[in-house]
C-alpha cells in the first residue's frame, strides 16, 4: 500500500461503504465483528508497512 496508495484508498472506501452497497444488491450483511476485524487488519498493514 506505500508504493501504491490508490488500493489502500481503495480499501478504505469499500469498508466504509459495504453495510450500505451489500444490501442494495441482495447479499447479507458481514456481522459487525467480521467488520471491525477487517478494519482492523487494513490498519495494521498501513501503520506497519
Amino acid at each position: 500500500m506505500q508504493e501504491k496508495p490508490q488500493v489502500a484508498a481503495f480499501i478504505a472506501f469499500y469498508l466504509q461503504n459495504l453495510d450500505d452497497n451489500i444490501k442494495d444488491v441482495g447479499y447479507f450483511p458481514a456481522p459487525k465483528k467480521n467488520i471491525y476485524a477487517s478494519w482492523g487488519a487494513w490498519l495494521y498493514a498501513l501503520l506497519n508497512q
